[in-house]
């Protein structure tokens, strides 16, 4: 029995986990594009994945390897799938604190102890969870320095404040949690094993990555390292001060079970992804041959003059400016390229497609709709990724909690609120129009304008109303002000003239 599918192991991988990580993987992969199967060499291009390699781009029939290797090398992969993923990541990405616990407002700019702030680590959450449908984030505690002064200090939280201590926040690829162990509820985990690297040294000067698993249980972990010979080698033990595992499952896609989530959320553009790198491929291929004719000679026989010998052997044919060939029927045999035309069209089909999925319009590319198609469309999207702010507050709030339950703080360390308005779409030019109307009219008033053409997007979302409305303020005051003195002046001219 292998490592993998041994249960008494921690590098075992439960079945729920190997159900998911093919369709885990191949996300990845088209996430990345074809760098995970093809990397650039000194000489064009080497396969770094030929199973990758011949899964999302098969090699012909009787195709030589070499031109096999070519063809992947000019086959583009246009990455369309990261692209809308980043969209939607952009579209949670505002966010404001409620509440948070100062420990937190304090770490908000080195959240992960690595340098990333909470907006940046957030972001890469979400990318993550939209991938995968999932992700995890661990909250962490780093560990006490071992000796006699630590020791004795180790319960003193100025000391702890003094060494730096203080939790942090580290993101967990779902592809790293391997196994795991629900209680009755369904919900609360009593046994995770989480996969990770670490570097070791090697020799005098080198060093090397090794794999580790680390086993959490309420109130204790155990970190595992697997050896050259292949056999786990229990690295360390110990207790942790929280009676619950610190691990959050982190998602933006609302469920009510199951922590550890289901189906990738854009799997089906995941795969309209590679459809359209291996429909281009081929497409760039037939262009490609289209532009190499063959040169076709009929009746090059014994019996064609000139070309048989004494010795009953062929002469060499030459061809070029300065040469000719006599008696022989010759010609150049080009394709007519007559399904280019059905394959774009395919494409850009396809493209449309892939679009309407992803959302590409409400991030303004140029891919047209009508108003109604929008107005119809826009609702259920703007009702989904409302759904998708709530799941992420709830993850984070979740973090928080055991933030300040491993600072033993009271309260619950608050939460974020994403923002609403970048959840709406624009308001229309009529709809623009119609409120410069009422403001005309004094049905409206100045705050009220500028407060509606901001909530509508008109306006910049950093816009400062107040400040604005000071301002303009400001300006009729100097404006009244100059009137004044400009009055003066002139009852002073004349009145000087009288008396002249």
């Amino acid at each position: 029995m292998s490592e993998s599918t041994n249960p008494n192991l921690p590098s075992y991988r439960c079945p729920a986990y190997q159900k998911m990580s093919p369709k885990w993987e191949f996300c990845h992969d088209m996430f990345e594009g074809r760098g995970t199967w093809l990397e650039p060499s000194v000489a064009g291009f080497r396969v770094a994945d030929p199973v990758k390699a011949m899964r999302y781009l098969p090699q012909e029939s009787k195709e030589p390897d070499e031109e096999y290797l070519k063809r992947l090398g000019r086959s583009y992969f246009d990455r369309r799938f990261r692209t809308a993923i980043e969209s939607f990541a952009g579209f949670l990405g505002s966010f404001s604190l409620v509440d948070v616990h100062p420990s937190i407002v304090a770490a908000l700019q080195d959240i992960d102890l690595a340098g990333n702030s909470l907006e940046v680590f957030l972001h890469a959450a979400d990318e993550k969870a939209l991938i995968y449908e999932h992700c995890f984030i661990l909250v962490e505690f780093p560990r006490r320095p071992v000796n006699e002064e630590a020791d004795a200090i180790a319960n003193n939280a100025l000391a702890e404040k003094q060494m730096n201590l203080r939790p942090y926040l580290v993101l967990v690829d779902c592809r790293d949690v391997i196994n795991w162990k629900l209680a009755p509820d369904n919900k609360t985990l009593v046994q995770v094993t989480i996969r990770e690297m670490a570097t070791v040294e090697d020799g005098r000067y080198g060093s090397k990555d090794v794999e580790r698993y680390r086993v959490l249980r309420p109130g204790e972990f155990e970190i595992w390292e697997e050896r050259e010979d292949e056999e786990l080698f229990l690295v360390e033990q110990g207790e942790i001060s929280l009676p619950q595992i610190p691990l959050v499952p982190y998602t933006v896609v609302p469920r009510d079970t199951n922590p550890f989530g289901g189906e990738p959320p854009l799997y089906d553009l995941a795969e309209m992804n590679l459809q359209h790198y291996q429909k281009c491929s081929d497409k760039d291929e037939i262009m490609r041959k289209c532009n190499l004719p063959v040169f076709v000679v009929n009746e090059a026989t014994r019996s064609s003059p000139g070309l048989a010998k004494k010795d009953d052997s062929y002469r060499n044919i030459s061809l070029g400016p300065n040469s000719c060939l006599w008696n022989v029927s010759a010609s150049f045999v080009e394709p007519s390229g007559s399904a280019l035309s059905a394959t774009q069209s395919d494409i850009q089909s396809l493209e449309q497609a892939m679009d309407r999925r992803s959302l590409h319009f409400l991030s303004g590319n140029d891919f047209q709709r009508t108003a109604t198609e929008i107005a119809t469309f826009s609702a259920p999207v703007q009702a989904n990724l409302g759904g998708m702010a709530r799941a992420k507050q709830s993850a984070v709030q979740r973090c928080f909690e055991f933030w300040v339950a491993w600072m033993n703080a009271p309260g619950t360390g608050g939460g974020i609120s994403v923002d609403d308005k970048i959840l709406q779409s624009a308001i229309e030019s009529a709809q623009t129009g119609q409120l410069f109307i009422l403001r005309e009219k004094g049905d409206l008033s100045r705050r009220s304008l500028l407060e509606l053409l901001k909530r509508g997007k008109i306006l910049p979302r950093d816009w400062d109303v107040d400040a604005e409305i000071a301002a303009l303020a400001q300006e009729q005051a100097d404006r009244n002000q100059q009137a004044v003195d400009m009055a003066r002046q002139q009852a002073s001219i004349q009145a000087g003239g009288g008396m002249g």
